[in-house]
């Protein structure tokens, strides 16, 4: 049985983002939402997720690297900034590394081919070495993902009936944390009677009113937004945060990737009636590490977190 972070997926969110999303969704349908490592969203709060990573990856069975038509130009690019960090090439340079010897498959996705040997620095270059795999677009995509996951099998194990899930959706695209986690909530609800029987439940889809003989069906539908003018100062304040975050040239992609997943949390915190001050907290100080020594972004975390501390 494949044991938890077993597999590790590396990847440049501005190479491969979508597919690779399809990619750890059909993997962890298959071998279990805790066998599937994919960076920022299996890093607990709090944590350094630098070292986390190295450590993750240190301690996986597999290494699957996503590799996108971009990839090698992103690689060169940062190659030749010798201040910014690569936390890709870090990642399969610590898998390659031959005291540690974990195996790495190379994925082309996007109609990539393998780099050449004279294209990676000197911890990359075994790559060439490894045989590739690939993920082609619909209607090859689910063929080529039976195919790596027998080959994942031979290395991590096959999960154990009752750990895999089912019905998932197959997504092309990840779920993103823009500004339409500030939107109110809908909620309907649905009643139905036949003579003195009354059904009723709630949906978040709409659908009009139905009538079939002596059946009806009612449904109302009813929002509730944030209606606290300090609750709403917080989340306006955190949709500028990410503005900035994004427009920043002093952080990276990855610090970049980093840090959406706090603000998303706060996002989702802040929606329920009774938000976890523990949360908050634990979120706001994750936010403050990455983007320490950044004073424009370090000044709205402050704000946020004085906005918070009167909530």
């Amino acid at each position: 049985m494949p044991s938890s972070n077993s597999i590790f997926i590396s990847y440049r969110r501005s190479d491969s983002n979508d597919v690779t999303g399809r990619i750890y969704d059909r993997l962890q349908q298959h071998f279990g939402p805790d066998v599937v490592f994919k960076d920022v969203q299996s890093i607990p709060y709090g944590d350094d997720f630098r070292t986390h990573l190295v450590q993750t990856v240190s301690q996986c069975r597999v290494v699957v690297a996503v590799l996108g038509p971009t990839w090698i130009t992103t690689l060169q690019e940062r190659l030749a900034r010798e201040d910014q960090q690569d936390w890709v090439r870090a990642e399969i340079e610590t898998a390659l590394n031959r005291e540690i010897g974990i195996p790495v498959i190379p994925l082309l996705v996007g109609g990539a081919g393998m780099p050449s040997r004279e294209d990676l620095p000197e911890g990359l270059q075994s790559l060439v070495d490894r045989n590739a795999a690939q993920a082609r677009p619909d209607p090859d995509f689910h063929v080529d993902l039976d195919r790596l996951i027998k080959r994942l099998e031979e290395i991590v194990g096959t999960p154990e009936p009752g750990t895999q899930t089912h019905g998932a959706s197959d997504l092309s695209a990840p779920v993103t944390n823009s500004a339409t986690s500030l939107e109110p909530s809908k909620q309907s609800s649905q009643s139905q009677s036949i003579g003195s029987i009354t059904i009723s439940g709630s949906s978040n889809s709409f659908n009009a009113i139905q009538s079939t003989g002596d059946v009806t069906v009612t449904q109302t539908q009813a929002q509730n937004p944030v209606s606290d003018p300090g609750l709403q100062r917080v989340l306006e304040m955190l949709k500028e945060l990410k503005q900035a975050i994004a427009a920043a040239g002093a952080i990276d992609d990855t610090e970049k990737e980093m840090v959406a997943i706090p603000i998303k949390k706060l996002e989702s915190e802040l929606q329920k009636p009774q938000p976890d001050r523990k949360v908050l907290d634990r979120a706001i100080a994750t936010i403050t590490k990455v983007l320490d020594g950044v004073s424009p972004l370090i000044e709205l975390v402050t704000k946020v977190a004085a906005l918070l501390a009167n909530i």
